[in-house]
């Protein structure tokens, strides 16, 4: 889900990262899965939900939850994947 790139987002000793999923074979074609990533090892990705030549808001939030992290994504105000961790350390 994660090699090849991605817009990082860093957060005190973490790195977010947010990627477009292309719908394609090349991957680059429209509409297109939202990728988060928190670590190696954890992440979420939506469907094929992101329309091209358009603005989209797009959020992460990463909650704590039983010493691991809650995470949401979300595209112009609107939840579209959630998820656990599975190996967070603070």
């Amino acid at each position: 889900m994660h090699p090849g790139g991605g817009d990082i987002i860093g957060y005190r000793h973490r790195r977010f990262i947010l990627k477009l999923l292309g719908g394609d074979d090349t991957g680059t074609k429209a509409p297109c899965r939202l990728a988060a990533r928190l670590n190696v090892h954890d992440g979420i990705v939506t469907d094929r939900i992101v329309e091209g030549n358009r603005w989209q808001h797009v959020a992460l939030t990463a909650d704590p939850e039983n010493g691991q992290r809650r995470m949401r994504l979300f595209l112009d105000g609107n939840q579209v994947a959630e998820g656990l961790t599975t190996k967070w350390s603070e």
